[in-house]
């Protein structure tokens, strides 16, 4: 039985970026690769497949929030069987295919899926900077702090709303409640920068005191 679909704050973060795109790239690949390519997942029946095929297309023609949100409860109810073409649209996708699949998978917190969203990340789509920002909190959102520091930059976006979501990121993810105004002066709002820089360090370093 599929678990309920958990929705998270980042679906907003990659629903603004998704909605600023104004010309979306066609993929390259129109079809979902093999489970080998990406793991090895529960596969789907043959409808299931032609379901997620179509689901997933559709995601470049999305006009408006409330389709975001019903594709993406649709993909987190469906899960595993859908884990490869989520994948794939992070991998080869158009931006808004990417943004969007990687709000899905933040929002599964499938650990297993930390090593092949990995693999598939193009390191150039981390040069836009809401993908690194939705790829720093899907990894985070699984237990995986490598592009923490990322969010923590995110603080001193030029965005506010942006601001805001890295610093909720942060909170949810850590359980550390660092004092932070996403409106405050600059100046202010480095000292919470400077808070969570430690924060992380000290993070570091003791997991390199527990390996020795």
């Amino acid at each position: 039985m599929h678990e309920t679909p958990i929705r998270t704050s980042l679906g907003l973060l990659a629903l603004t970026a998704f909605l600023s795109v104004a010309t979306a790239c066609s993929s390259t690949k129109g079809s979902a690769s093999s489970n080998a390519e990406y793991g090895v997942w529960t596969e789907p029946t043959a409808d299931l497949a032609r379901q997620i095929e179509q689901r997933a297309m559709r995601v470049s023609v999305i006009a408006s929030p409330s389709e975001f949100v019903e594709l993406s409860d649709w993909f987190q109810t469906i899960g595993e069987p859908a884990y490869p073409r989520l994948l794939e649209m992070v991998e080869i996708g158009d931006m808004r295919q990417r943004s969007f699949a990687l709000s899905v998978i933040s929002a599964l917190r499938d650990r297993r899926l930390v090593a092949p969203l990995k693999a598939v990340m193009p390191e150039k789509a981390l040069e836009i900077q809401t993908h690194r920002y939705e790829y720093a909190r899907a990894l985070a959102t699984m237990g995986d702090y490598e592009m923490l520091p990322a969010l923590i930059d995110g603080l001193q976006d030029d965005d506010h709303f942006l601001r805001a979501l890295a610093n909720q990121t942060l909170r949810e993810v850590t359980n550390n409640d660092v004092p932070y105004e996403a409106t405050a002066p600059r100046e202010e709002r480095q000292i919470a920068v400077e808070a969570w820089k430690s924060w992380y360090q000290t993070q570091q370093e003791d997991a390199l005191l527990q390996r020795d």
